[in-house]
């Protein structure tokens, strides 16, 4: 499946318990505005990770986000 709106509300229409989504992307080969819509239909967050900045503080980040996610 490649439709991202079909997509989108499929994973909405499964998570039926509200469960938050986060998303963590490396790189530019990845599809942001498809995670960005998962997250925001399911009560999450999205970080994504250039090539030259720092993995780890971005890792650590979303750590800090997800221990602590309200």
């Amino acid at each position: 499946m490649t439709n991202e709106t079909q997509i989108v509300g499929n994973v909405k229409g499964y998570n039926k318990i509200h469960t938050r989504l986060f998303a963590f992307g490396v790189g530019y080969d990845l599809n942001s505005r498809l995670l960005d819509k998962l997250v925001r239909e399911n009560f999450g967050l999205s970080e994504f990770v250039r090539p030259n900045e720092d993995i780890e503080e971005r890792v650590s980040k979303l750590y800090n986000r997800i221990e602590s996610p309200c």
